[in-house]
């Protein structure tokens, strides 16, 4: 991996309307999931294990996070 650059298994910037639910994260990198100014944002029932950030959500607006491990 280069200097400066994170590794994820999910990134999201800049979308509406979305639903991740029902699955697992195993070795996801420095996070599992990064959220980036998404509006309309649904996280439920998930289990994640990262080396680092399980969930990084920044800028983002109508989040809710549920059922997370």
């Amino acid at each position: 991996m280069n200097p400066g650059v994170g590794n994820k298994s999910i990134a999201l910037k800049s979308c509406h309307n979305i639903l991740l639910r029902d699955f697992s994260i195993l070795h996801g990198g420095h996070f599992g999931i990064l959220a980036t100014a998404v509006d309309n944002l649904t996280i439920d029932n998930l289990k994640i294990d990262t080396n680092r950030d399980g969930m990084g959500v920044d800028s983002c607006r109508n989040v809710r996070l549920s059922n997370c491990y």
